[in-house]
């Protein structure tokens, strides 16, 4: 199991729905809580303990030439290639979640803006609502 964390604008909940963003990083999820980055996360603090069999993982390691190449014949990108302008990776990653689930993945981990930080991002692309519980900071 992996321990992800996420702040969520709301309170009390016990699972979070949708395409949402995580990170293996409790300080990193802390910044925001604290509103750090304006209009993102919220000030609850949240961690799930996940099963990371359905992970495609997008991190710079010895495997990433796999990864570049199965992303590419999934008809995602070229992360290589992918122009800084176009925005954020998980926004990009958001479009392509079908092509993704299709392929019997559930989470995309990858490098929050890289090469500016190395911030592990986990986007959440499954069904099912994730269980969660409260995290002290």
């Amino acid at each position: 199991m992996t321990t992800l964390y996420r702040a969520h604008p709301e309170e009390g909940v016990k699972a979070i729905a949708g395409v949402t963003s995580w990170t293996t990083s409790k300080e990193h999820a802390l910044k925001y809580a604290a509103g750090r980055f304006h209009g993102f996360g919220g000030p609850n603090l949240y961690v799930a303990e996940v099963d990371p069999a359905g992970l495609l993982d997008l991190r710079p390691h010895d495997g990433y030439p796999v990864i570049r190449d199965e992303l590419l014949a999934l008809g995602i990108c070229d992360l290589d290639n992918y122009a800084q302008g176009r925005g954020y990776l998980h926004e990009l990653f958001r479009e392509a979640a079908e092509v993704v689930r299709a392929h019997g993945y559930a989470w995309l981990a990858f490098c929050d803006e890289r090469p500016v930080s190395d911030d592990d991002e986990w986007l959440y692309l499954g069904a099912d609502p994730v269980p969660v519980r409260a995290c002290k900071p």
